[in-house]
């Protein structure tokens, strides 16, 4: 029994202990919120002392401009208008009267140059009609010279024609009795003369022209060429054309070094370029032509890049 007494007391014991260390935690929190609030205190007093003791802000008067004053206008007196309008008083003017002997300054008589003739006066009892024909073509004439841009008129007909121009052919080679002999060629030229004619858009031509270059080893060709070509013309304004074509013939070859190996066989050459006209006889042409030959027993087809300039007129 007193042992249980014991324990009993031992468990109370226990119990305030433990009551008063959590009422002391909470009585040390209340007194540090408590001594926040008062340290809070103090500094809002602080501030409200430091702002009392500031000087009183002055104020200050604005003073607003004053107005002008508006300027009266006087009204305007309009002047007593009668109601029907009176017209406006003719003048008259003195007319000076010439005596019969006064000889004034008169004009002189028209020319005969400066008067038009009559299209219906008739002449000798006939009514000139020729006239009247020859002056509306002088008038035809004049309105072109003066209006009509100087257009030159596209020919249709024949033409004469010459050409000149640089060759650029390919290398060539020689068959000897035994062995092969190849060269390198040279820039050369070309030149000769055409005759033709202008069909409008299309021209068919027959054209001689001389052909000749060097090349390594001392090589000289030469080809005498006559080939019948057929052009085909597009226009591009009122003086330029687009031209391409394709001519075919005959070319009598010779390669000169030590000896001589010439022959005769089929050319062709196809061509490309434009035309410009200068007048109503003159036009000029720049062409590109690729040109070569068949070949022969004893050497290599011609091969070559032409670069012509060409002028013709037409007949």
């Amino acid at each position: 029994m007193l042992r249980d007494i014991l324990r009993v007391t031992l468990l109370l014991l226990l119990g305030f202990d433990v009551f008063a260390q959590s009422n002391s935690a909470s009585m040390l929190a209340l007194k540090k919120r408590v001594a926040d609030i008062k340290a809070k205190s103090d500094l809002h007093e602080e501030n409200v002392n430091l702002l009392l003791s500031r000087p009183k802000i002055v104020q200050t008067k604005i003073t607003m401009p004053k107005l002008p004053e508006p300027k009266v206008f006087k009204p305007i007196q309009l002047r007593n208008v009668s109601s029907t309008p009176t017209p406006p008083i003719p003048e008259y003017f003195e007319t000076i009267k010439l005596d019969s002997n006064d000889t004034g300054e008169t004009a002189p008589p028209p020319s005969l140059n400066d008067l038009v003739v009559d299209p219906g006066q008739r002449i000798n009892g006939e009514i000139d009609t020729n006239t009247t024909a020859a002056s509306d073509e002088q008038l035809v004439d004049a309105y072109d010279e003066l209006y009509m841009p100087n257009i030159p008129n596209r020919h249709q007909g024949y033409y004469f024609g010459t050409l000149f121009g640089f060759a650029f052919p390919n290398d060539g080679a020689v068959r000897k009795t035994t062995s092969k002999d190849n060269f390198e060629s040279e820039t050369g030229y070309i030149l000769g003369f055409q005759y033709g004619r202008d069909f409008g858009n299309i021209k068919s031509e027959v054209e001689y022209n001389y052909l000749s270059f060097g090349g390594t080893n001392g090589y000289e060709v030469s080809s005498h060429d006559l080939l019948a070509r057929l052009i085909f013309e597009f226009e591009l304004g009122e003086r330029a054309d687009f031209r391409t074509g394709i001519g075919m013939g005959f070319a009598f070859i010779d390669f000169d070094q030590v000896s001589s190996y010439s022959g005769v066989g089929f050319a062709y050459d196809f061509l490309l370029g434009g035309g410009y006209r200068l007048n109503d006889e003159w036009s000029f042409n720049l062409d590109y032509r690729y040109f070569l030959t068949a070949a022969g027993d004893e050497y290599d087809r011609i091969e070559s890049h032409l670069l012509l300039l060409s002028a013709t007129y037409d007949l």
